[in-house]
């Protein structure tokens, strides 16, 4: 899950929310809805990095990402990637 937050850091905002829309989105679905399994702490922490790559999926993104405890892990790309802009659109997702 970590690799693929750092593949998505790589892609276009545009190559992103198609990944999103593809598989993304029902696979986070499914992980919360604990489907094959649990969703771990260590997990939800990796996959909540995603959600700073998307644009037109930011608001669903923010939403499934404060849907479970998650933390910044040692090794995170979050704070190196996350702009003041990306800081600003995540705020106003997540109230929206």
């Amino acid at each position: 899950m970590n690799q693929i937050g750092w593949d998505m850091s790589a892609l276009s905002a545009d190559a992103v929310d198609q990944h999103w829309r593809t598989w993304m989105r029902t696979y986070w679905d499914d992980r919360l809805a604990s489907i094959p399994t649990e969703l771990t702490l260590e997990e939800a922490s990796a996959m909540y990095t995603w959600v700073i790559y998307l644009s037109d999926s930011l608001e669903e993104g923010v939403a499934k990402a404060i849907a479970s405890p998650a933390a910044i892990t040692q090794h995170s790309r979050l704070l190196r990637d996350v702009t003041t802009e990306r800081i600003v659109a995540i705020q106003l997702a997540s109230k929206g």
